[in-house]
C-alpha cells in the first residue's frame, strides 16, 4: 500500500518539477522590408529578382512562454502560425540578479535564437529581428509577466 502512494505521489509531482514562465506581450513597432514581385512577395523561384517595400505592421498581441528546462522560448500566437508555435533555442536566459550586498537588481533578460531569427526580452521590453531571401523584420514591444 505504500508502494502505491509512493508512486502515485510521485506520478502527480513530477509534471510540477518543470519550471515555466508566462507573458503577454504586445508589438508597439513593427517595420518588415519585402522582396515583391507585382506587389505580392516574391516566391521561391522569383527570389532576388523583387522590389524593396516597406510594410509598417500594427499592434499585435501574442504570449511567450520561457520553458527552463528545456531551455526554449515558444512565440504562441496568430502572427507566429506558419510555424505553431515558434520555438526558439536560448542563447542566454537568465532569471535575473538581485545582490542586495552591492545595490544591483537586473532584470529577467531571455536571449533565444532561430534559424531565421533572434528574440531578445530584457526586463518588459522585447527585440525581435529575422532575415529570410526574401524579407527582414525588425519589431519591438513590450511584455507583462502573468
Amino acid at each position: 500500500m505504500k508502494y502505491i502512494t509512493v508512486v502515485l505521489l510521485l506520478a502527480f509531482a513530477v509534471p510540477s518539477w518543470a519550471e515555466d514562465h508566462f507573458w503577454q506581450c504586445t508589438s508597439n513597432i513593427s517595420q518588415t522590408v519585402i522582396a515583391a514581385v507585382d506587389g505580392k512577395r516574391e516566391n521561391f523561384r522569383q527570389q532576388g529578382s523583387g522590389d524593396l517595400l516597406l510594410r509598417t505592421g500594427g499592434k499585435e498581441s501574442f504570449s511567450l512562454k520561457w520553458d527552463v528546462d528545456a531551455e526554449q522560448l515558444h512565440l504562441i500566437g496568430d502572427r507566429w502560425c506558419d510555424q505553431c508555435p515558434l520555438t526558439l533555442t536560448c542563447d542566454s536566459c537568465v532569471k535575473g540578479v538581485q545582490d542586495e550586498q552591492n545595490q544591483i537588481s537586473l532584470p529577467i533578460t531571455l536571449d533565444a535564437t532561430v534559424s531565421i531569427g533572434r528574440f531578445v526580452l530584457s526586463g518588459k521590453n522585447y527585440f525581435y529581428a529575422s532575415a529570410t531571401p526574401s524579407s527582414g523584420t525588425l519589431e519591438a514591444g513590450t511584455c507583462t509577466k502573468f
